[in-house]
């Protein structure tokens, strides 16, 4: 009962504001995988933003109602993070106990690196992929789930590797990695990294490139408890209290395994690394709240803190579009030279656009995601900035540009 009526809360909130406009990922994954023929999903890729088997089921969804309506495309990521707060509130509450399991369900729900996400876009599924494989070794001890929940996430965003990596660790480590556990992980990995077989020429395009984040490691690890002052500490306190007086050592070994799914990428410095990347820790970190729950039943309020502290600051802009993409397509229409991440995801919304250096003026809108090509545009043509000034779209002209 705990996990379906959190489950069911969990898709009604993550439908609020279901109809705003899309986002630069998801405008780009809508405008060149999901409404472009099913090979497509499988053999393309642009700016990292195709999740080939979310991309496939949401070409599914389109092909089958016809619509790219915003709410009715974002109905299957929050169907998805539904299923995931569900299975791991049922999973810990028939172990733990019911109040553990609602504390861990909750944190996962309200985790920055779901709702930062409610869009046409993978991580919802990743996520429940995590935690289903999760369930498959420390549960229900099914190679079969294990091996079908690897492929799917893995097929959907490959840093889900890393869990599944971790977990096949775990096997090892228990002296249960028997041949059926073998050939199901490597069922999941192969058929999963398929999935990205028709576009590896364009995944490794700037495989020569490498960018150090120095603070990765520090940023990730913020986002993974909670993304604020708030949140961390009570996060903190609910795996101090885990932890007490000693944690186990299956404990110790899956968290030393996802630190180094953070570490290593970050090491490997490749062109493009984000901490929602980390998004295999929001599981880790809600049973890490739910233990600290089953040791300490009086810690639950510390679990409702840190899950109030997640959402409550983010709930204002759940209805606002994340950038103005309609308005500004409609004010900029024919007249456009790109300029960063503004005109793909433009392209959507207005296909007339141009996409080119060739043209009297160059639309920026900020902030932009990349404040370099604002200064390159103003020194390249004349400019006209946007930006949004009260929910109006305003702009403005070069003179005024930052």
């Amino acid at each position: 009962m705990a996990g379906s009526t959190l489950a069911g809360a969990t898709f009604i909130g993550y439908m609020v504001g279901g109809g705003r406009a899309y986002g630069y990922d998801a405008a780009v994954t809508m405008e060149n995988f999901v409404t472009r023929s099913t090979g497509e999903v499988f053999t393309r890729q642009a700016a990292f933003n195709n999740h080939p088997l979310l991309s496939l089921v949401e070409h599914v969804v389109w092909s089958v109602t016809g619509s790219a309506d915003e709410a009715t495309m974002r109905l299957a990521p929050a169907l998805f993070a539904a299923a995931a707060v569900g299975l791991l509130t049922w999973r810990v509450a028939t172990h733990w106990g019911l109040t553990a399991g609602v504390v861990g369900g909750a944190v996962l729900a309200a985790h920055p690196m779901l709702t930062s996400e409610r869009d046409v876009r993978g991580y919802t599924l990743a996520v429940l992929t995590v935690v289903a494989i999760g369930v498959a070794v420390f549960d229900a001890r099914s190679p079969a789930l294990f091996a079908v929940a690897l492929a799917i996430g893995v097929g959907t965003h490959f840093y889900v590797a890393v869990a599944g990596a971790c977990l096949v660790g775990v096997l090892w480590r228990r002296g249960e990695l028997t041949r059926v556990w073998r050939l199901s992980a490597a069922f999941g990995f192969v058929a999963g990294f398929a999935c990205y077989a028709g576009m590896v020429d364009q995944v490794g395009r700037n495989r020569g490139v490498r960018v150090f984040r120095p603070r990765f490691p520090v940023d990730a690890a913020w986002e993974a408890l909670g993304g604020n002052v708030v949140a961390v500490v009570a996060l903190l306190a609910l795996i101090v209290v885990a932890a007490r007086p000693r944690p186990s050592s299956t404990a110790v070994f899956v968290s030393a395994g996802l630190a180094l799914g953070v570490v290593g990428p970050w090491l490997l410095a490749p062109t493009d690394l984000y901490p929602r990347f980390i998004f295999f820790a929001a599981p880790a970190v809600a049973v890490a709240a739910s233990a600290g729950v089953r040791r300490q039943p009086r810690v639950a309020v510390l679990g409702v803190v840190a899950a109030a502290a997640m959402l409550v600051p983010s709930l204002g802009r759940w209805t606002r579009d994340d950038v103005p993409n309609r308005q500004l397509a409609s004010a900029a229409v024919g007249r456009v030279c790109g300029v960063g991440f503004t005109i793909e995801a433009l392209e959507w919304y207005e296909p007339g656009i141009i996409a080119s250096s060739d043209c009297p003026t160059a639309e920026i809108l900020l902030p932009t995601a990349i404040p370099e090509d604002t200064a390159v545009a103003r020194d390249t043509w004349p400019a006209l900035c946007w930006s949004v000034d009260g929910g109006e779209l305003r702009g403005r002209t070069s003179a005024d540009c930052p």
